[in-house]
C-alpha cells in the first residue's frame, strides 16, 4: 500500500497536492500555487464535476488560468453568484479553518495500486483490506456504517462511485465487504482500475452494530467472532491471525 502526501497553506490546496503525485507522492504547493495551478484542467479543482466542466467549456473556460483571471465582477457575469468563489477557489484561496476535533463526517479507507487491476478476483483482495481498515477506524470512533460507498478510480484518473444500504448496522469487516462486493459486482466488467476505497454511509452510533435479531442469529456469532480476533490482535499484534482474503 502507497500513501501519498500533500503539504499547503489551506485545505484546499493541500487536497489538491495530495492526489497530484499519486501513488507514493509527497508535493508542496507553496506561494507559487496559483502560477503551478494554472496550466491544469477545471476539473482538477475538487467540486468541478463534469456537468460544470462543461458549463465553464461552453464559455471558452478549460483550465484554472483562465477562471484566475477574472475580476469578482467578471465572474459573477460570466457564471453567477457562485463565479467569484470558484475563480477565488482556482487561484488557491479558501479560508476554511482545519478542526481536528471536529466530528468525522464520513469515514472511509483506500488504497492505490502499484499496477492497474481488472479482474474481479483481483480487485476482491484489496477491498478485503480496505473493508478492514473501515472497520477499524469505525470502531475507534465508536460509529457503524448504515450503508456503504464503494470508491474506483480508473487507469485513465475518472472516478466512479456506487453507494448501496445496509439492511442493518454494521462494523464488521466481512458484512462492509459483502456490500462492497456486491457494487465492485457491478464494475468489474473489464475497466482497468488503479484505486479501490470504500466508506461508510450514514453514520450511526457503534451501539447499534451488528445485534441481531430473531431473524438475525447468525451476526452476533459474526460480531462475537470478530471480537476474539481483536482481541489476538490486540495482544500480539496485527499479523497473529487473518481472516477472508487477507489469509
Amino acid at each position: 500500500m502507497s500513501v501519498s502526501i500533500g503539504l499547503a497553506r489551506n485545505r484546499l490546496l493541500a487536497k489538491i497536492a495530495a492526489g497530484m503525485n499519486k501513488p507514493g507522492g509527497f508535493t508542496v504547493l507553496g506561494t507559487e500555487a496559483a502560477a503551478v495551478l494554472a496550466p491544469s484542467r477545471v476539473r482538477l479543482l475538487p467540486g468541478v464535476g463534469p456537468a460544470l466542466a462543461r458549463r465553464l467549456g461552453s464559455r471558452s473556460i478549460t483550465v484554472l488560468g483562465e477562471l484566475q483571471r477574472l475580476d469578482a465582477a467578471a465572474a459573477r457575469q460570466l457564471l453567477g453568484e457562485e463565479g467569484p468563489a470558484l475563480c477565488a477557489r482556482a487561484r488557491g484561496e479558501d479560508t476554511r479553518a482545519v478542526d481536528p476535533a471536529r466530528d468525522a463526517k464520513s469515514i472511509s479507507a483506500e488504497t492505490t495500486f502499484e499496477s492497474d487491476l481488472v479482474r474481479l478476483e483481483d480487485l476482491e483482495r484489496p477491498l478485503w483490506r480496505v473493508a478492514e481498515k473501515l472497520a477499524h477506524r469505525l470502531k475507534a470512533e465508536g460509529q457503524a456504517a448504515g450503508g456503504v460507498v464503494l470508491k474506483l478510480k480508473t487507469a485513465r484518473f475518472v472516478t466512479r462511485t456506487r453507494a448501496g444500504r445496509l439492511p442493518s448496522p454494521t462494523a464488521l469487516p466481512d458484512r462492509l465487504f459483502e456490500a462492497g462486493r456486491a457494487l465492485l459486482l457491478l464494475e468489474a466488467t473489464g475497466t482497468a482500475f488503479r484505486l479501490i476505497g470504500i466508506g461508510a454511509h450514514l453514520l450511526l452510533p457503534g451501539a447499534n452494530a451488528d445485534l441481531g435479531d430473531l431473524a438475525d442469529t447468525e451476526t452476533p456469532r459474526r460480531a462475537a467472532a470478530q471480537a476474539a480476533v481483536d482481541k489476538l490482535r490486540q495482544r500480539f499484534g496485527e499479523a497473529i491471525i487473518g481472516r477472508g482474503l487477507a489469509r
